[in-house]
């Protein structure tokens, strides 16, 4: 998502607009890959709790119809 923290900079703890600084650039990194998370998530199909349990049941459905008309072996080969 995002390249590790260099902590390196900060030799000093003490240094309280270092520490501050170090802080506001994880905190802008962190809620932007969170943004570029929520877009892609938005943009998943596969998020929908609801619609994915609707389509795998749908395929189940699907399955079990086919094996018990006997038109199992055609979906299988296509």
């Amino acid at each position: 998502i995002a390249p590790p923290v260099d902590t390196r900079q900060l030799t000093d703890l003490r240094d309280a607009a270092g520490v501050q600084a170090l802080y506001d650039d994880v905190k802008h990194t962190v809620e932007r890959c969170m943004g570029e998370l929520l877009v892609y998530r938005d943009q998943d199909e596969e998020s929908d709790l609801g619609g994915r349990f609707r389509r795998t049941l749908g395929r189940w459905t699907n399955l079990v119809r086919d094996t018990t008309t006997g038109d199992t072996a055609s979906k299988i080969r296509s």
